[in-house]
């Protein structure tokens, strides 16, 4: 089967865009050129972190065949298949033998168009996420740090306020005992009121002790206040940085994305 290529009938319309032609030409091969680019880049990307997670040390050079071998595909096909896609339609090769190659061709050129354009628009927001900086996030390691000080620091302190406590009431009881030592000596009755002093003695002892330890309750309760309200903090403004970071992942994302779409569609027109 040959293909016989004829000047064209309808002249006027000929000299109204046969200047075009070769700027259309080139536009078309620059495009190709263009989308080719992206689709290095972004199977380059796709194809380096997903064999990176099983053969890290393969990685590398499988990400470059790779990459070659999907444009190769893509745009090879595309470059041969697209103008008989056209004549099919153009002349309506839809009878005989015809109908046997533009079934084929059509749905092939449509499927290597849906393949180019996907890896476009998803592969152009992957690449963007893969290549763009990390949020700058503000570490929480040294608000718990200080909070962990802070709670030991005031442990410490009701330790040696209690310890100190424990000291001064034990100083008065001897006291007690030495004061009334003589006294019960001579009279032994003198012992309840002894008694009686110490049992006092152990009281406000005993309210000291439970005053200190609600001394410390309040400040590790404090502590604890400041420690989840720094933490709130810091979660508040990591998840702004990390929204700002996603926002301008997804404009430059789709601006890639649109790139290469406009590319595919200036080579398919020419």
């Amino acid at each position: 089967m040959k293909s016989y290529y004829t000047p064209p009938q309808n002249h006027q319309f000929f000299q109204s865009y046969y200047r075009l032609t070769p700027t259309l030409r080139l536009m078309g091969y620059l495009a190709q050129v263009i989308t080719a680019l992206a689709e290095i880049g972004i199977s380059y990307r796709l194809i380096l972190s997903s064999v990176a997670e099983v053969f890290p040390e393969y990685a590398t050079p499988v990400a470059y065949f790779g990459a070659i071998m999907v444009t190769v595909f893509l745009e090879v096909g595309l470059r041969r298949f697209l103008p008989f896609a056209f004549r099919a339609v153009l002349y309506r090769r839809f009878s005989g033998l015809h109908l046997l190659i533009s079934v084929p061709v059509l749905l092939i050129t449509a499927a290597l168009i849906v393949a180019l354009g996907f890896l476009s628009v998803q592969g152009s927001h992957e690449v963007v996420r893969q290549i763009a900086p990390d949020p700058e996030v503000i570490p929480e390691d040294p608000i718990l740090l200080r909070s962990e000080e802070e709670s030991e620091h005031a442990l410490q302190l009701w330790r040696s306020d209690s310890a100190l406590l424990e000291q001064q009431y034990l100083s008065l009881q001897r006291g007690v005992e030495a004061r009334y030592r003589p006294k019960i000596v001579k009279n032994p009755e003198m012992a309840a009121s002894q008694a009686a002093e110490i049992s006092v003695l152990q009281r406000r002892k005993t309210n000291a002790l439970l005053d200190a330890g609600k001394r410390r309750d309040d400040r590790l309760a404090q502590i604890a206040t400041d420690r989840r309200e720094a933490l709130n903090r810091i979660g508040e403004a990591n998840r702004t940085a990390a929204s700002v970071v996603s926002a301008r992942t997804d404009r430059f994302g789709g601006g890639l994305a649109w790139f290469t779409l406009i590319a595919l569609g200036v080579f398919v027109f020419s």
